[in-house]
Order: C-alpha cells, then structure tokens, then sequence
C-alpha cells in the first residue's frame, strides 16, 4: 500500500487493505492460538466496526494498520467478556445481539479471563507508559515483529525491543497471583 492510498474512500482502501488486513490476523492468530479468533472472522469483525463507525476515515495505512489492530483487541476482550458473562449465567442476550458475533465467538479459543486480566494489565501499563502498551498492543494482538512496530510507530528498534521488555515485565508483575488477589 502507498501513501496514494490515503486519498481512497474507506471501502476502497478497505479492498486495497484487506489482504493486509488478513495477514495481521493470521500473525496474530499464528502467535497467540490460544488467544485470538479465525483470522477471517477477526478481519471481518474488525470490518465491520469500522464501517460502522462513521467518523474513521484512515488517514494512512500506518493509521488504518494501528486502529486495525485496536479493533482486534476490542473484539477479542468483547468476545471473552460475553464468555464470561454466559459462565456466570448471563450474556446470552449480549451474544444474540449481533449475530455475527455469535459466529465469531464459536471460533474463538482461549480463556476469556486471561485474556480479561491481559486487557485490564495492559490498560494499567498505558496510564504509565503509553508508548510501551502500544508495542505490546501491536506484537501481542497484532502479531507484528519488532521490525514492522519499529515503522509503524516511527521509533528505532531497539527502543522498540527495549519497550516490549518493559512492557513485559510490568505486565508479569500485573498478572502475577498476588496482584490477581489484590484486584478481587
């Protein structure tokens, strides 16, 4: 994708961006199995948000690739906190609500509370640090190397390497038992 691409209306760059698109997805999906939905569904979803969301128009692709990767994250919380709730006795309204999410969370594969304690570290570490829970953000849901963080955020890439560390250590200090202890 070039810069040329900005000019587009959001469903032509969508078209131009979506093998792009599928590609963060799979590379998320790649690392993180466990974690993250079927990459065409993740597309779709992330899609279809941003569709709906009538003020977004990406300003590049670097903008559409961060708030891509954003939407992947939402939708991956979305869905653990609908599984959530249903293990709890409720969101069965919350799933029928929109029943293509119905069909996105049938190809999800994770815990919804790891995922739900990740979301809420990782929120933590942006009052902090918001540059260091953006890498994260775009390694851990976006599957991107350090390399391509490095471009998209316009930063070297050992401070990029430099930052994961950081954000990776706050966050095992975040997940660590006796934190999950404080928080209930």
């Amino acid at each position: 994708m070039t810069k040329a691409a900005a000019a587009l209306s959001k469903d032509e760059f969508f078209t131009a961006a979506y093998e792009e698109l599928r590609r963060v997805a799979r590379r998320s999906h790649k690392g993180h199995g466990n974690l993250t939905l079927n990459p065409t569904a993740m597309v779709n979803e992330v899609y279809i948000r941003l569709a709906e969301a009538e003020s977004f128009q990406p300003a590049s692709p670097e903008h559409l690739k961060h708030t891509v990767i954003r939407a992947m994250r939402h939708v991956l919380v979305d869905a653990a906190r609908r599984k959530a709730a249903e293990r709890r006795g409720g969101g069965s309204v919350a799933a029928q609500r929109v029943p293509f999410d119905e069909n996105v969370e049938r190809s999800a594969a994770y815990d919804p509370g790891e995922l739900l304690n990740i979301d809420f570290a990782l929120e933590e570490l942006a009052r902090q640090s918001e540059f260091q829970a953006r890498v994260f953000e775009y390694q851990f849901f976006g599957g991107l190397q350090v390399g391509e963080i490095a471009e998209l955020v316009g930063a070297s890439e050992k401070k990029v390497q430099r930052s994961l560390r950081l954000a990776r250590a706050f966050l095992t200090v975040a997940l660590s038992p006796e934190k999950q202890d404080d928080r209930r």
